[in-house]
């Protein structure tokens, strides 16, 4: 007499005939080996789709948080959610999204590059690396992301404007960078001017000073020019 044995995936049901087993679905024979790790494998699956169904009910109670801005309170809801399933590059970039709120950029590229890496495809992955580069002034790593949120999604208009703004700030910096002198070169303005070829006017009749050193009676003079409202000499 046939017995009945666990379900298999879905629909299927497993027949045991001695010690042979046989699926209604493909009549493929299993042997004894077989059907063991299939009365194995079923529980383990049953777990695993738990925990997913599990971590989907922990994003929405995340998302609900980050929508009252209770952004470390989201984090940590994310990060369970992560726990049961981290395989899943929405939590990874809904936690990255959070970090930023909170000003925690660091944190904010990890969680996003690990986005990226689960689904090189996930244009909010990019996206939400992009914009923490950007809060962190690094216009280069966030043009090169924003240009890849462009490629995936050219119809997304906030990608387009946060583009431009990359663009444009990668523009400015290369200026700065040509024209900038490096330190070893810099002169001061002060050092940059020979005093001794100013030519003194014959009718001044101010504060002077004799040779290079800056005597008292000098300090003495020029005050009381100051005094009197009087300019001093250029030189």
């Amino acid at each position: 007499m046939a017995l009945g044995c666990s379900s298999w995936t879905g629909s299927r049901e497993i027949i045991l005939y001695g010690e042979r087993c046989c699926s209604y679905e493909s009549g493929y024979l299993l042997t004894p080996t077989q059907v063991d790790k299939t009365k194995r494998l079923v529980p383990s699956m049953e777990a695993e789709n738990s925990n997913v169904l599990r971590a989907e009910e922990i994003k929405v109670q995340a998302n609900d948080a980050f929508k009252a801005r209770k952004y470390a309170l989201a984090i940590d809801l994310y990060t369970r959610a992560i726990e049961l399933n981290n395989d899943n590059a929405v939590y990874w970039a809904n936690r990255a999204f959070a970090h930023t709120k909170l000003e925690e950029y660091g944190s904010a590229i990890q969680d996003a590059s690990k986005a990226i890496e689960i689904d090189p495809k996930y244009s909010k992955g990019y996206y939400r690396r992009g914009a923490a580069y950007l809060a962190m002034g690094k216009f280069k790593e966030a043009l090169k992301d924003f240009q890849q949120v462009k490629k995936i999604c050219p119809n997304d208009p906030d990608a387009s404007k946060k583009l431009k703004e990359c663009e444009k700030a990668v523009m400015k910096l290369k200026f700065e960078e040509a024209i900038s002198i490096p330190e070893s070169q810099r002169i001061s303005v002060a050092d940059s001017i020979d005093f001794r070829s100013i030519e003194v006017e014959p009718q001044y009749s101010g504060a002077r000073i004799e040779g290079d050193v800056v005597t008292l009676d000098f300090v003495k003079k020029m005050m009381d020019d100051f005094k009197n409202q009087k300019c001093l000499h250029r030189r």
